[in-house]
């Protein structure tokens, strides 16, 4: 067992064993979570914030994406 606190994760809940993790964590210590996904799948993991990953067809660069994500996580750390 560790002492350290995980404070923030950031998931796609597709992931086999997700929920099972965060279930977990939120025994000792309840992390944000932040939940990237498809924006027609209902995750069923209780998030904090989700954001939609860019379809193939969307005109969103790679860094416009990442800057969304960064003002996210910005807004869930203040």
């Amino acid at each position: 067992m560790w002492d350290s606190h995980i404070d923030l994760i950031v998931v796609n809940p597709t992931l086999k064993g997700i929920l099972e993790m965060v279930d977990t964590l939120s025994r000792v210590h309840r992390p944000k979570i932040v939940i990237i996904g498809d924006p027609d799948v209902e995750p069923d993991i209780p998030a904090d914030a989700t954001i939609d990953r860019p379809d193939v067809s969307s005109s969103l660069s790679r860094a416009e994406w990442a800057e969304r994500v960064r003002k996210l996580l910005k807004e869930l750390i203040q």
